[in-house]
């Protein structure tokens, strides 16, 4: 219950310091394993689907998954793709498939310039969940990288 209470404060404060990320407050992982998500392909495309398939989350239990410039953060960092989140439920074994469209990551909470032509960003994908009290940590993060045109 204390857990709860600090991780339902330090959601307060992130809403506080205007973070708008979406956390997961209720534990990630199953007992006993950690959170793994894998991407296939990991290297595509901006605007095209990658297919994550997730294990070792909490049996079902919704997750919210984003992608991310960062694996970890500081809560008044946006370093998250918002528009490009996807919700699953896990299934009675904590895995998951999902198909995600890759979009850019944003390098920072300021105004992104315009991408140049042939770029290549490395981006994760993740379940954003609370650690401590201002941090912000992707679960089962799995790396991709998105390239452009």
């Amino acid at each position: 219950m204390r857990r709860v209470r600090s991780l339902a404060a330090a959601a307060a404060a992130a809403l506080a310091l205007g973070a708008a990320v979406s956390m997961a407050v209720a534990p990630v992982a199953s007992a006993g394993t950690r959170p793994r998500i894998v991407a296939k392909p990991d290297n595509l495309m901006v605007n095209t689907s990658t297919v994550l398939t997730g294990s070792g989350f909490q049996p079902k239990h919704k997750v919210l998954i984003q992608e991310c410039s960062k694996k970890s953060w500081v809560v008044p960092l946006r370093v998250c793709n918002h528009p490009n989140e996807v919700r699953v439920r896990t299934n009675a074994k904590g895995g998951f498939q999902v198909k995600l469209k890759a979009l850019v990551c944003p390098v920072s909470r300021h105004a992104t310039p315009a991408l140049p032509a042939g770029f290549k960003r490395t981006c994760y994908v993740g379940v954003p969940h609370i650690q401590g009290v201002d941090t912000v940590a992707l679960e089962g993060a799995a790396k991709i990288i998105v390239t452009g045109p």
